[in-house]
C-alpha cells in the first residue's frame, strides 16, 4: 500500500485504483505543473529499489529543467 493519504484531499495529484500517484512516465510529472513524484508511491510498473532510484533521478532532472524554464 502506498503511503499517499496525506495527498488525498489536496487535489494536486491523480490516483489510480491502487492509490498510487499517477505520473508521466517520461518525466515523473504529476497533473500539477512543477510537482514531480517518484518511487513506490507512483504508478510505475516495477516496485524495486533500483527502479525507484532511477525514477528519483528522473524526477530531479525534470524538476531542474522545469525550474530553469519557468524561473524568469
Amino acid at each position: 500500500m502506498p503511503l499517499t493519504d496525506f495527498l488525498k484531499d489536496s487535489g494536486l495529484v491523480e490516483f489510480n485504483q491502487s492509490g498510487e500517484v499517477v505520473i508521466d512516465s517520461a518525466t515523473c510529472a504529476t497533473k500539477t505543473p512543477g510537482l514531480f513524484a517518484a518511487g513506490d508511491a507512483t504508478d510505475v510498473k516495477y516496485k524495486q529499489i533500483g527502479v525507484a532510484v532511477g525514477e528519483g533521478i528522473k524526477a530531479a532532472l525534470s524538476a531542474d529543467q522545469y525550474l530553469k524554464l519557468n524561473s524568469q
